[in-house]
């Protein structure tokens, strides 16, 4: 995801908020169960950090402790620069939600957003703020509804919603895109752009690798509760290892042939409805090598794609996907 260069006001902003989350070696632990092992985790203004892994591996017990639910068994959490101990009150500017938002079924989107405001100390602004979020959130024309009649993603846009009249310096989000239809994330990845550019942070969790490309910077994998995996998106990618691509030619066998004598290639079973389609495995040299050598042999390269993202991979190769 692409960032504008930031402005002098940008960087003003971010140099105040420094590392809006700061976690060292946490541990926790329930009921003899090991929920997160040794965990660090760093975000700073100005960035969309995703937190994935399979379930069971942390994600929510990381996200708990960094709005405050949970206390660290052993380790340190701080956010925007305040310890969360036990009983802790979190700083002013932290806002998100844990596996759901926590709304009033009875009330209607435009009320549950005012209490909101009202209780972050919006005063004479909170009719201003609650109207600016939901239209934001593309909620303006069913501000007046109960929520009892809300949809699970328009429930999800609503406690987006309620995370932005607090105007946040820190926005951690469980799982937001559940229940989102595209226009819903669309949405949604509009917004974190939005706050991402206004210099908050922004920690969100997902199982899902295209809500990852396109709305993190970078991203932390947890795996069985450890952190396999901690930085940009492009060295995640990085990590994926052979890859599989499906490359449509104009004469399969042929192509076929020349894979099978390139070093560090793999032809695999080709799809029984493909018949002009060969499936390779291979490193990234590996395949670009193939592709050069089918298009000089003539055998006419129609397409070229892997099977699964390198993101995709990379998340399987690093939290032991293949082998499960």
């Amino acid at each position: 995801m692409s960032r504008p260069l930031p402005s002098v006001a940008d960087l003003g902003r971010w140099a105040r908020v420094g590392d809006a989350v700061r976690v060292r070696a946490v541990r926790m632990v329930f009921d003899d169960v090991l929920a997160l092992d040794a965990v660090d985790l760093d975000v700073a203004g100005g960035r969309v950090h995703g937190v994935l892994g399979p379930n069971g591996a942390g994600k929510t017990t990381l996200l708990g402790l960094l709005l405050g639910l949970l206390a660290p068994r052993s380790g340190s959490v701080e956010v925007l620069g305040v310890p969360v101990v036990r009983g802790a009150v979190l700083p002013a500017g932290v806002a998100g939600f844990l596996d759901a938002p926590g709304l009033y079924p009875g009330l209607t989107a435009r009320a549950n957003l005012m209490a909101v405001a009202r209780l972050a100390g919006a005063g004479g602004a909170a009719g201003s703020r609650v109207a600016d979020a939901l239209s934001r959130v593309g909620l303006a024309e069913v501000a007046d509804d109960r929520v009892r009649g809300f949809s699970l993603g328009m429930r999800q846009r609503l406690g987006l919603a309620g995370a932005l009249v607090t105007e946040p310096r820190l926005v951690i989000l469980d799982e937001p895109a559940n229940g989102l239809d595209p226009q819903g994330r669309r949405l949604v990845q509009a917004v974190l752009e939005d706050l991402a550019a206004d210099g908050a942070a922004v920690v969100v969790s997902s199982h899902r690798m295209d809500d990852l490309a396109d709305w993190c910077d970078e991203a932390t994998v947890l795996a069985a509760g450890r952190a396999v995996f901690s930085g940009p998106l492009a060295k995640l990618a990085a990590e994926c290892g052979p890859l599989e691509h499906r490359v449509v030619v104009a004469e399969p066998q042929r192509a076929r042939a020349i894979a099978e004598t390139l070093p560090g290639l793999t032809v695999l079973p080709s799809p029984r409805t493909a018949p002009d389609t060969v499936v390779v495995r291979g490193e990234t040299a590996a395949i670009e090598e193939f592709a050069a050598a089918v298009v000089g042999a003539g055998a006419g390269l129609r397409s070229l794609a892997p099977v699964v993202s390198p993101l995709e991979a990379a998340f399987v190769r690093l939290t032991g996907g293949e082998e499960a």
